[in-house]
């Protein structure tokens, strides 16, 4: 899904849980191409600022 919304130039909101996808979030965030939240933080108002932000 990343790819994919990199390569169409969608930003995105990511919520890593396992493997691989910590480090792609911090990525996301890295490159300001999107916005992530950390899974132990999430909560509605933090989702919904991550979500108003992109």
């Amino acid at each position: 899904m990343t790819l994919e919304s990199l390569s169409n130039g969608v930003p995105m909101v990511a919520i890593p849980i396992a493997n691989d996808q910590p480090g792609v979030a911090a990525r996301i965030a890295w490159t300001e191409t999107g916005e992530f939240v950390r899974l132990s933080r999430l909560s509605v108002p933090k989702l919904r600022t991550a979500i108003q932000q992109v």
